[in-house]
Order: C-alpha cells, then sequence, then structure tokens
C-alpha cells in the first residue's frame, strides 16, 4: 500500500483525532514506507495551517486534497494505491462507505451505526473496526 487516505470531512466528529494517534503510532513503531493523504473538505476544528503543524514532523509524505469534488476524490481512491480510512463516530448513514462499497476502493470504517447496518464484509476489501480496535497496526501489517 502506497497511501492511507483519510476520507470525508476533515475533522474531529469524523475521527481525524482517532487518524492523527494511529498514524503517530505507527510511525513512532518505525513504518514509513507509506504516504497519509487528507482527501476531503476542511472541517470546523482543525485549520489548515493546524494540520500542517501536527504532521510536520512525520517521516512521510503528506498532502492535503481539499478542493476535490465528490467525483474527484472517489476517482482519486480508484486509481491510486491506497486504502481509505472512514473513522466516523457517528454516522446515520455513511455516504463515503456508500461511495467505496459502490466504487471497489479498498477501506477500513469505524463500526458504527450506519456502516454497521451496510453488512461491510469483514474480510478482503473493506473492514469496520471498534473503537477498542480503532489503531492501523494491523493496516500495514497485512497489506
Amino acid at each position: 500500500m502506497a497511501k492511507v487516505v483519510f476520507f470525508g470531512r476533515i475533522e474531529q466528529r469524523k475521527g481525524l483525532d482517532w487518524f492523527l494517534a494511529a498514524i503517530e503510532t505507527v510511525l513512532a513503531e518505525g513504518q514509513r514506507s507509506f504516504e497519509v493523504v487528507f482527501l476531503g473538505t476542511l472541517g470546523h476544528t482543525i485549520t489548515l495551517a493546524e494540520l500542517a503543524q501536527r504532521t510536520a514532523p512525520w517521516l512521510c509524505r503528506v498532502q492535503v486534497l481539499t478542493e476535490h469534488t465528490s467525483h474527484e476524490a472517489v476517482e482519486y481512491l480508484r486509481t491510486e494505491d491506497c486504502l481509505a480510512v472512514l473513522l466516523s463516530r457517528a454516522d446515520n448513514s455513511p455516504y463515503t462507505v456508500y461511495e467505496c462499497l459502490e466504487s471497489g476502493i479498498p477501506f477500513i470504517a469505524s463500526d458504527v451505526e450506519g456502516s454497521r447496518s451496510l453488512s461491510i464484509p469483514t474480510t478482503g476489501r473493506a473492514c469496520c473496526l471498534t473503537a477498542a480496535a480503532m489503531n492501523m497496526r494491523g493496516v500495514f501489517s497485512t497489506r
């Protein structure tokens, strides 16, 4: 896997803090052969400057892509060697999960009610993670 992509609105409600902490844990353990991409509109809980400051010490490439339309974002995910990460804390109708399922995009998602109701497969190209398992160590060892 070349890229790990936070896909969705870039804000805490969508699990940004979980994602940042997970990436920092993986980097601290020596994994660095990947790129991190933030793909979505910027929310109200973090600015681009704050995100840049938080990711500046990371020893991997980081991209922030906030200008893509929904269609362009899905096309990006379909054409790149990547794993979409969808860590929403709550979502009745997780549109990003629908987009990934419909387009065959490999992803991991938080195990919230909306995602759970979609009968997401637990093997292969998609899976849901409970809050207790919300780290990404396994992602790097299995891809």
